[in-house]
């Protein structure tokens, strides 16, 4: 059972006898002396009584007070972390070896597109290369014969000429590869490996991340312009933030942003990145964007968060957690200890954020109070008045 010591309080001939003494009219004194609020009361309780009820005990300190902006948003895509893989040929699907969800790394094989376009640009890569070795050698030969005056000028000037046709027309098939995407490197090493066909197209992996949409089936006709993936790295997203044009003066690009989303995705903190210098007509708002770390994925595309941007931030000599407060009697008190018993105290607030209001009056550092729980307490109060 709790028990309660009562402190004094003023009788009503007393605060009569000052209200006159103001210069007051009897009947104006007499009402303030009737409506005066009674002193509050002092709780004592022990240790096992406080941990039964929830009641957690601080200490006042120097705190820092964190000037925001709050808004809603939203969890996307981060568009520089994300990537549609088109073939560059027309051809057919022979192998599909990634499918929606799998993840992939750098270079890693996702399907395999068997393409006449594909084979007749190799083959025209590899006779342009074979051309070139035989004008090379023609002209070396030519070249040695010269100095030696046995052929003509004019015979050395032809083989260096058709030697240098050899090489434009080797680069300009070469040039053509790669604009299918297929590497040089690659294309030589299957020119080594006969039981590889001309026709070979493979699509790899651009990036390390995961397939976010698969487009394509086996025997199916792919085109040059039509995404067969969409690969996503999701180890960064974007977070867009809709904040109203009267607090845009506020925030700036690199301010902190605390993003909570309940559940398992707790908080996490990123950075602005971009403000929109456009107000959207709709919802007369205007999109703040900041970039969220997402290493384990907890942070899924589309969830709807809440974003905090703290845009000031303040230390003050004394300060106590938002849940120390409470209304008592119209005013605003905090229960303080005070020896074995907890006091409610009434204090003067300052500045605040979301987790610590600064204490004006009424509260020293180092003095201990009640830092949850303290309904409970205002309870007991109430209840044996």
């Amino acid at each position: 059972m709790i028990t309660k010591a009562q402190q004094a309080k003023p009788s009503y001939p007393c605060l009569l006898t000052a209200a006159l003494a103001l210069g007051l009219s009897l009947p104006v004194a007499a009402s303030l002396a009737a409506d005066a609020p009674a002193a509050p009361k002092a709780l004592q309780l022990s240790a096992e009584q406080q941990k039964n009820a929830g009641i957690e005990m601080a200490t006042a300190g120097a705190g820092i007070i964190r000037q925001s902006v709050t808004a809603p948003g939203k969890i996307v895509i981060n568009a520089d972390r994300i990537a549609h893989v088109i073939p560059r040929v027309t051809g057919v699907v022979r192998e599909v070896r990634k499918s929606t969800g799998d993840s992939v790394i750098e270079g890693e094989l996702m399907a395999v597109i068997e393409s006449m376009e594909i084979a007749d640009a190799r083959a025209a890569y590899f006779s342009a290369a074979a051309r070139k070795k035989l004008a090379e050698a023609t002209f070396k030969r030519k070249q040695m014969l010269w100095q030696e005056q046995i052929v003509s000028q004019q015979s050395f000037e032809e083989a260096r000429q058709a030697m240098e046709l050899a090489e434009v027309e080797e680069h300009s098939a070469a040039q053509k590869l790669v604009a299918m995407d297929m590497p040089l490197k690659q294309v030589k090493k299957q020119g080594q490996q006969p039981g590889l066909g001309l026709s070979r197209y493979e699509i790899r992996a651009p990036f390390s991340g995961q397939i976010l949409e698969r487009d394509m089936v086996l025997g199916e006709a792919t085109q040059p312009n039509i995404p067969v993936f969409v690969l996503g790295n999701l180890e960064s997203v974007w977070v867009d933030l809709s904040v109203y044009p009267k607090d845009l003066d506020r925030i700036s690009i690199g301010e902190s942003v605390m993003i909570s989303g309940g559940g398992k995705t707790a908080e996490a903190l990123a950075k602005v990145i971009y403000v929109r210098p456009v107000v959207s007509e709709e919802s007369r708002a205007t999109t703040v964007r900041a970039i969220l770390t997402n290493q384990d994925h907890r942070w899924q595309p589309g969830l709807f968060v809440n974003g905090e941007i703290v845009t000031d931030q303040l230390t003050v000599p004394v300060a106590v957690a938002r849940s120390g407060l409470l209304n008592l009697h119209n005013q605003t008190v905090v229960f303080v200890q005070e020896g074995d018993a907890l006091v409610p105290r009434p204090v003067v607030t300052g500045k605040s954020d979301h987790q610590l209001i600064e204490i004006v009056e009424g509260l020293n550092a180092g003095e201990r109070y009640v830092s949850a729980g303290v309904f409970v307490l205002k309870s007991e109060i109430e209840k044996n008045q």
